[in-house]
């Protein structure tokens, strides 16, 4: 018998579907297979099944989607990164000689893997992709003129016409191996579904809430509706399926549900009910400063739920739509004592991803301090690199290190020498005395050449580190959890690299650590069947609450913002119908009202301050509540607020503060003779601490891991190549048909850009190669850009790269300012003289609208605004002369905008700023040279995490 029913339309979804599972299958139960979305509605429907079964039964088979599609095809899933080497086994096999190293190749196989995968889900016609493909890449590099093509453009052509090869090739191997990729698993299935079907031992399926199926997907469900019994539980609501009943156009959230029970010709769905709009819902939409304010709110709210409820912890959730919040929201639990005495108990469903963890840090670290000591060519260390290891919180924990790590702190205070020899290394170390922590470090300065090293190395410290990480003594359980999960990691990659047969370097150890680290979980305990749950918005799919509270609700979290990493271009993936970013937005969409409908309150938060972390715009999802569903049932109270709740600071949050010494003095008096930059005075004001790395020590910040170009670096390439093409104008009236034939110049000289600014690296495929094809846009579009402005507004250049300079008296320090303006113009028959700087970065038009002159002290937005002044100050200090100026921003990135001017406060021009903005240069620089005002770190530890010199600073650390 079944225990009692509560009212069928406010079920949950899973407790519905578990009733038509005894209802329908116990007789066939052993030949029935039951199919959800994720791992997490099986566990919360075998749940609901044990609650309403009064005697023994045989549970069905239970499969995510995944599972099924897997054990239907009888083939096995190979690791990706396995796949990268059967890929770059084929890339020798094609470009023989001309062939990349695996670290080069290893920054673009995943791409390649992606949009192989991509195509075999959508059961794409894959030759006509890849030729397509390469007839449009074809039509790109065509050159006008009919000049030839360069060399770059054959070989960027010759990359996309292999891909075809590198397609059919690698699915060779996979056929042989009887595995692959999801893709080609799920392919396999649909194209020899019939075959493979005859050895199924399932005769019904039951498939629940499906939503978005790619088209591998809809032809295996297909066929089982077609020669099976299939009972298909939807769970959907009438207002997103039949928008056009409450007087709406379209809803995308019920897209692809409407085109799955119209596909497969299903008269009368289960279960379609109308819970949005006919039940009471309190909605709630609260906008908190940053991420730390939603999380501290949130626990405020559940303290206050727990506080007042009486039993057992409330039927709630805490969804992370940003599953990165998740070590912030489990600092912010509240551990109050409910009114029944117990404390609260917490499920947390989502896995911690490895990649953010400190360990996964301290090993990148570990890889990048030896990958640079290869590139240096006395085989030295960088101490920059150095630091940043030993200031890791996994060397912190162990015990023994802080006076081998204070000591080099306290060189690195001392000397401005970037690179150390091993021997001066451990001469300083030597004189701790302290043996553990010497014999830590030598394992970090003991010389790394492959990855089979590394890997010895890392065992070696495991073991030094297995029992401090694991004593009892240890009461930080996250810490611990990845410490065994990095163990595990370690030892599959072991596995891996030996399996290759392959010589790997460290630079590809780090590309495959890095990809191993992001697909892997620390899986933290929990009861899943009680208590709060916090979770993704992924592993909502199926489950019902009564109270949500949902985190980061902002435009481009929630939906997910950003296009996919691929090689083929929107065009051709939107005729070939392969997943576009809409298709996402659709699927998130589903997932956000799907969980409201048995919701009744709803509490959804966002970050209010809009910041490089993005924030500031609420996602439009609330906006659709409240002005779709609220306006169209009474039922729904709808109300909005601000806050803004005060942060307490932790003892890791307290800033870095540095004394300015009187060598610190000495090294200002040096930097002022020799000039203050704007980027420099920049540095200062947004990080007084990051203007002591860069100017007083001189410390670079480390490069990037994964062999792409880094954007200063771009940026310079840009200038330089502009510079050679503009130069035949200097002092001239620019001539638009003259400037209009320099384009077929341009690709000799960024390509010689390229050579010099990379020490001659290859860059005839990957990553570079594409980098160097976005350079190569980006000049010709500023190029023809300003032919066509030239033709109805002739310009005389004045200068390029203009170095200027000035002085300001400080007392009785005379203190110089320098700066190069990279474009000076004067337009004809007027006095208005345009100050042009170029910007490879996206530029807001707001970020150059000074509203107050305090803004440029206090405001880290306004850099640009500030380098434009500076500039404007400087020229107006070396020309006398009464004119208008028109300083202003070319950003390459949104070309359309075109030069995007500086707008000054209201009441000003920028003949009268000299005056204001000398007050603001006055007031950083007395600071700067305040024996008494210490170099400290920013109030915002938000923006810490731009920062290139984080590591040292420590302050982004979860630990």
């Amino acid at each position: 018998m079944l225990n009692t029913k509560k009212p069928d339309r406010l079920k949950k979804f899973l407790d519905k579907a578990a009733t038509f599972i005894l209802e329908n299958c116990r007789e066939g139960s052993l030949h029935t297979a039951v199919i959800f979305p994720n791992r997490r509605s099986g566990v919360f429907l075998k749940d609901h099944l044990k609650q309403k079964v009064d005697k023994d039964f045989w549970l069905p088979e239970f499969f995510t989607t995944d599972e099924f599609m897997v054990r239907a095809s009888g083939l096995q899933k190979t690791d990706p990164v396995l796949i990268f080497f059967e890929l770059f086994k084929i890339h020798r096999e094609i470009a023989g000689a001309d062939a990349r190293s695996i670290d080069d190749f290893l920054v673009w196989a995943p791409v390649i893997l992606s949009d192989f995968n991509d195509i075999d889900l959508y059961l794409t016609d894959a030759p006509a992709v890849f030729t397509n493909l390469s007839d449009a890449k074809a039509i790109q590099a065509w050159n006008p003129d009919g000049s030839p093509l360069t060399e770059m453009q054959q070989n960027y052509l010759g990359f996309f016409r292999s891909l075809g090869s590198y397609y059919s090739k690698l699915k060779a191997v996979l056929q042989g191996q009887r595995a692959g990729y999801t893709g080609w698993v799920y392919r396999y299935l649909a194209e020899n579904t019939a075959k493979l079907s005859q050895g199924w031992p399932w005769e019904r399926f039951i498939v629940i809430g499906l939503n978005a199926l790619s088209k591998s997907e809809k032809q295996v469900f297909g066929y089982l509706k077609k020669h099976y019994k299939v009972d298909f539980l939807w769970d959907a609501d009438e207002y997103y399926l039949s928008p056009e009943k409450f007087g709406l156009k379209q809803m995308e959230a019920g897209r692809f549900v409407r085109e799955l029970i119209a596909g497969w010709q299903i008269n009368s769905p289960k279960w379609i009910h109308n819970l949005l709009a006919e039940t009471e819902k309190n909605i709630q939409v609260t906008g908190l400063p940053k991420r730390i304010g939603q999380v501290k709110y949130a626990g405020q709210l559940l303290e206050n739920l727990l506080k007042n409820e009486q039993g057992p912890a409330p039927d709630t959730a805490v969804v992370l739509a940003d599953e990165k919040m998740l070590v912030p929201m489990l600092n912010a639990l509240p551990e109050v004592i409910g009114t029944d005495g117990k404390k609260p108990v917490f499920n947390i469903t989502m896995g911690y991803s490895l990649a953010g963890g400190p360990l996964s840090c301290f090993v990148l670290q570990w890889l990048g301090l030896h990958i640079k000591r290869q590139e240096e060519s006395s085989k030295r260390f960088s101490v920059l690199h150095l630091n940043a290891l030993l200031n890791n919180p996994v060397v912190k924990f162990m015990p023994g290190t802080e006076r081998p790590t204070d000591r080099l702190a306290s060189l690195l205070g001392q000397q401005n020498n970037p690179y150390l020899s091993a021997g001066e290394i451990n001469s300083i170390l030597s004189q701790t005395g302290d043996e553990t922590g010497n014999k830590l470090l030598s394992l970090f300065l003991h010389p790394l050449e492959n990855a089979v090293d590394f890997i010895d190395a890392f065992v070696a410290f495991l073991k030094l580190a297995r029992p401090v990480f694991l004593s009892d003594n240890n009461k930080q359980e996250l810490l611990k959890e990845e410490f065994n999960a990095t163990a595990r990691l370690v030892k599959n990659l072991r596995a891996i690299i030996t399996g290759s047969g392959e010589t790997v370097n460290l630079k590809a150890l780090q590309k495959i650590y890095n990809q191993l680290s992001r697909r892997s979980e620390v899986n933290l305990r929990g009861e899943p069947l009680s208590g709060i749950q916090v979770m993704g918005m992924l592993e909502t799919r199926n489950l019902d609450f009564k109270n949500i509270i949902l985190l980061s609700a902002n435009e481009g979290i929630l939906p997910k913002a950003g296009a996919p990493e691929s090689f083929i271009p929107f065009d051709i993936r939107a005729q070939f119908k392969l997943p576009l970013p809409k298709d996402k937005i659709d699927v998130f969409a589903y997932h956000f009202y799907r969980l409201l409908q048995r919701a009744q309150n709803i509490t959804l938060i966002y970050n209010s301050e809009a910041d490089e972390l993005g924030g500031g715009e609420k996602s439009r999802f609330i906006l659709q509540l409240k002005d779709e569903l609220a306006r169209v049932s009474p039922k729904i109270k709808f109300s909005e607020n601000m806050l803004n709740i005060a942060l307490s600071a932790s003892k890791r949050e307290q800033p870095i503060t540095i004394p300015k010494t009187p060598e610190i003095i000495d090294a200002l008096k040096r930097q002022a003779a020799q000039g203050f930059s704007p980027s420099a005075l920049n540095n200062y004001i947004q990080c007084p601490l990051r203007y002591y790395f860069s100017k007083i020590l001189g410390l670079r910040p480390p490069e990037s891991i994964d062999g792409a170009i880094e954007s200063n670096t771009f940026g310079t390439i840009i200038h330089e190549t502009l510079q050679h093409v503009y130069t035949p104008f200097l002092n001239k009236i620019i001539e638009p048909e003259a400037l209009k034939n320099s384009l077929k110049k341009v690709d000799g000289l960024l390509l010689q850009s390229f050579k010099e600014n990379l020490n001659n690296a290859d860059f005839r495929s990957g990553k570079n190669l594409l980098t160097f094809e976005v350079a190569k846009k980006y000049v010709k579009d500023f190029i023809l850009a300003d032919t066509r402005k030239l033709k109805t507004k002739p310009q005389h250049l004045l200068g390029l790269e203009m170095k200027l300079k000035a002085s300001l008296t400080l007392g009785d320090k005379e203190v110089f300012l320098n700066g190069t303006i990279d474009r000076i113009d004067k337009e004809t028959g007027s006095d208005n003289v345009l100050l042009a700087d170029y910007k490879t970065g996206k530029v807001v038009k707001k970020d150059l609208k000074v509203e107050g002159w305090e803004t440029l002290l206090t405001d880290h937005r306004k850099s640009k605004a500030f380098q434009l002044l500076f500039y404007t100050y400087l020229y107006l200090k070396n020309n006398a002369a009464t004119q208008e100026i028109t300083p202003g921003i070319f950003s390459f990135r949104n070309s359309k905008e075109g030069f995007i001017t500086l707008a000054l406060p209201e009441g000003y021009d920028f003949n009268e700023l000299t005056h204001e903005f000398e007050k603001v240069l006055t007031e950083i620089l007395l600071e700067i040279f305040d024996s008494e005002v210490p170099f400290t770190q920013t109030g915002d530890a938000d923006a810490c995490i731009w920062c290139d010199y984080q590591n040292i600073c420590n302050r982004t650390t979860g630990y």
